[in-house]
């Protein structure tokens, strides 16, 4: 991310994401919540909340996200397994 580039939020209704900072630091706005991030960090982001990364810094964030699509259907569960 460019230093002092700010974050546009975004919003997925039917996907959940997980960020990880392998390099750098950055501010994680989460709906109107705003956290600091540094190396190494994991953050879990559940379906439908605004969210969006943003570097103040002079030095470069790196972010991997990765994605999950949430199923729409039921999952049936089966005997002798989990409820």
């Amino acid at each position: 991310m460019d230093p002092g580039g700010s974050s546009a939020m975004v919003s997925y209704p039917d996907e959940e994401h997980i960020i990880y900072i392998p390099e750098g630091a950055g501010i994680l706005n989460y709906g109107d919540q705003s956290y600091e991030l540094t190396m190494n960090d994991f953050v879990y982001i559940p379906t439908g909340i605004e969210y969006g990364l943003s570097n103040p810094d002079e030095y470069p964030l790196k972010a991997i996200i990765m994605d999950f699509t949430v199923a729409q259907k039921k999952v049936k569960s089966m005997p002798g397994y989990w409820q």
